[in-house]
């Protein structure tokens, strides 16, 4: 390697944004390095080696000076934007059983709302989904196994295990649909209150 080290080759042109960040492996052609290799008898592996050895310092000093700039802070308040942003849209997709794009026609990148008149249709769309959805399931549980749960509705204290396992059942499915964690771009507080009622109620 120590007579290797004595001869130069250009390899590549790398920018400063390349050495601030990310692999810089990226910038190298390997069909050069193998020729290089090739020139010098020797291993591809250890034309890398000697690249690291020059490279992995010198991104380190770069880095370190580029974290103390304006502009490295500006870049990462932009990279938490950007990564905020496309929770928020993820989430309003989820919520309202919707392509994440329509965000955008809601809320700009800051989650500021941009069309209020749009979004309260979505909002509206939504919701009478889960009102319908709810309903569907109500009335697929009481034809379950032929049994009725309508009595179930109603406060009593005197369930039997069968009877609480399938209301367990039931509080399970309804706090995974209204829970706040898969409802952030709309509130359920008033629909979880009602639920956590009723699992009192039923002594769950």
């Amino acid at each position: 390697m120590s007579a290797l080290s004595k001869k130069q080759y250009p390899v590549t042109t790398v920018d400063y944004y390349s050495l601030t960040g990310g692999w810089v492996g990226d910038c190298f052609h390997e069909k050069k390095l193998i020729h290089i290799a090739e020139n010098l008898n020797t291993s591809l592996d250890d034309i890398w080696a000697l690249i690291n050895a020059k490279v992995d310092p010198l991104q380190a000093s770069i880095k370190a000076e580029y974290q103390k700039t304006e502009e490295y802070k500006t870049h990462t308040k932009h990279e938490q934007i950007i990564e905020k942003y496309q929770s928020q849209k993820q989430a309003f997709a989820k919520a309202y059983s919707v392509d994440a794009d329509q965000y955008d026609y809601c809320y700009n990148v800051f989650g500021e709302v941009m069309n209020q008149k749009y979004l309260d249709e979505i909002i509206a769309a939504g919701r009478q989904r889960q009102r319908s959805y709810s309903s569907y399931y109500e009335r697929e549980s009481s034809n379950y196994g032929g049994y009725d749960y309508s009595s179930l509705f109603t406060k009593t204290d005197s369930y039997s295990d069968d009877e609480k396992a399938h209301l367990k059942k039931f509080y399970r499915t309804l706090s995974k649909t209204y829970h706040p964690d898969v409802n952030q771009a709309v509130d359920t507080t008033e629909e979880m209150k009602l639920l956590n009622r009723l699992k009192d109620d039923w002594g769950i």
